[in-house]
């Protein structure tokens, strides 16, 4: 795994191959990938929430998180989530993000 001249996500890529490989140093499970230096072990995070009430937990890919920071898409589930949807939340936190991305320019 290696980074693209030393800056973004590492990427895993092709033996001998002088292109962008695929960006990803983690998939849970995958224990071929972890031959190339992927890590196949989930990392794992445990928090203590008390006695409040979650009201959702955003589960997500970089294409949000590269975009959108957890205020930004807090804010778009609080402006969605009164009818209880979370299939149109998680519509409108994808369209924003993708709105984003598309202002910025970067390929994807």
């Amino acid at each position: 795994m290696d980074k693209i001249l030393g800056m973004g996500p590492y990427r895993v890529w092709f033996k001998d191959e002088d292109y962008p490989g695929l960006a990803m140093s983690r998939s849970i499970g995958d224990r071929l990938a972890h031959k190339v230096g992927v890590i196949d072990v989930p990392e794992i995070k445990e928090f203590d929430i008390g006695d409040m009430e979650p009201l959702a937990v955003v589960v997500a890919s970089d294409g949000v998180w590269e975009f959108m920071s957890n205020e930004e898409v807090r804010n778009v589930l609080m402006n969605y989530a009164y009818n209880k949807d979370a299939n149109n939340c998680a519509k409108k936190i994808v369209e924003r993000a993708r709105l984003i991305w598309q202002g910025t320019g970067y390929a994807i």
